[in-house]
């Protein structure tokens, strides 16, 4: 996901109590920025999965309407769908949605 680059001065290689200061504060430094790395990964996971969630309420929707089916129903055929044209179920939706807003 990234690297670390670290320059020391040659006293730092030189002194092994610098030496070990200087490496636990780039471990330090590398478990802080994991953290914030993965945490960024999370939100941007969190909101695409939130958009794909409401274009397939779009599509339940839709089918609801047109075909007088029951949500679950409506889920169900959008699964089978998916799964017979060997389509994400959100990319099916998504279809679905544009077909019926132009």
């Amino acid at each position: 996901m990234g690297a670390l680059n670290l320059h020391v001065t040659r006293h730092a290689l030189d002194d092994p109590s610098a030496r070990r200061r200087t490496q636990q504060c780039a471990r330090l430094f590398v478990a802080h920025a994991s953290l914030a790395l993965a945490g960024t990964d999370r939100v941007e996971n969190l909101e695409k999965a939130l958009v794909r969630r409401d274009v397939i309420g779009q599509a339940k929707g839709i089918l609801m309407n047109r075909y007088d089916v029951d949500a679950d129903e409506a889920f169900a055929r959008l699964r089978r769908a998916s799964q017979h044209t060997n389509t994400k179920l959100h990319d099916v939706a998504a279809w679905l949605v544009a077909c019926r807003n132009p």
